[in-house]
């Protein structure tokens, strides 16, 4: 196991997460990170090996989802090529991984298999409440 390193810019959000994977990924040797947040609690095993099946190591390839990016940046690959903006834009105090992807190299990929009566919405709902680990009773 890999002892648990602190953001390098401590309370600036989920990018300077995405940039200290990207630090200790490039430090490593390594071509990229599985950026995966910890409130996506719907979010499986095989929709992460989907993501990384499908990722070339290059940008950043994350699922279709609805908002406004149109796809979920804290449930995506992030290539260690992408390093250079990421820092830049949280230098310029720009902290949003979403608004981000339309300025780096981005798949949008589809989740294939979802599970029986889910969408992406409903997968990628962050569970901040116990109520929010409860079905979608909307989509039933």
């Amino acid at each position: 196991t890999s002892p648990v390193r602190p953001d390098v810019r401590p309370g600036r959000g989920p990018l300077a997460g995405i940039e200290t994977g990207l630090l200790e990924a490039a430090e490593r040797g390594r071509r990229g990170i599985v950026a995966l947040a910890c409130d996506l609690v719907h979010v499986d095993g095989a929709l992460v090996a989907q993501l990384v099946s499908a990722w070339n190591g290059t940008g950043v390839i994350a699922f279709e989802a609805p908002g406004p990016w149109g796809a979920e940046p804290l449930c995506a690959a992030w290539a260690v090529d992408v390093l250079p903006t990421v820092s830049e834009a949280l230098d310029a105090g720009r902290a949003s991984p979403g608004a981000l992807l339309s300025t780096l190299s981005t798949r949008i990929l589809t989740a294939s298999g979802l599970p029986e009566g889910s969408d992406g919405e409903q997968i990628f709902r962050s569970a901040n409440r116990p109520a929010d680990l409860e079905p979608d009773r909307s989509t039933l």
